[in-house]
């Protein structure tokens, strides 16, 4: 498919692309007008006029907010959104064995983080945190985890830890 340009809200597509959507959108009405009589066309051509009639009320309806995003504004999109978007989804399969190169092996990072906290709720003290103060320290035994069952030199793993001890460390002053 051709790319299209847009500015502002019009679309912009060569001459012959326009009128073969519009050439799809006449022959597609007129189907729909002998809706009630039997036409012999492959189901194949049918789907292929709804889609034309399809990207031609994208195009003459395009659904871009004209504002407050000027035509040469530009957004920021990490490496992963953006694949994201130009090549769909990315496979299960694919994210857990990139995952599994800083995370490490799933089994091995539970039963770290399993021991880890155990150990932690069998203190003495654990009875008397607070939600906030428990849900930092499990989520950075999780993160110790990571460290241990995975590549410890992932600098976000590091980071995330000092992240949970600052939001506690706000609430105490």
């Amino acid at each position: 498919m051709e790319e299209v340009r847009f500015t502002g809200k019009t679309a912009h597509i060569s001459l012959d692309s326009y009128q073969n959507l519009l050439e799809s959108e006449k022959q597609l009405a007129e189907i729909k007008r002998h809706e009630n009589e039997i036409i012999n066309i492959p189901i194949s051509q049918y789907w292929d006029l709804v889609r034309a009639k399809e990207e031609l009320h994208d195009l003459k309806f395009p659904n871009i907010p004209s504002e407050p995003f000027p035509p040469e504004s530009k957004i920021r999109a990490t490496e992963q959104e953006f694949n994201c978007v130009i090549k769909g989804p990315v496979p299960i399969e694919e994210i857990l064995n990139e995952r599994g190169e800083t995370h490490g092996k799933f089994e091995d990072h539970a039963a770290i983080t399993d021991v880890i906290k155990f150990d932690m709720q069998q203190s003495s003290n654990w009875s008397t945190l607070g939600s906030m103060k428990r849900e930092a320290l499990d989520m950075i035994a999780h993160k110790i985890g990571r460290i241990l069952a995975g590549n410890p030199n992932v600098k976000d793993h590091w980071d995330d830890i000092a992240g949970y001890a600052t939001l506690i460390s706000r609430e105490l002053k």
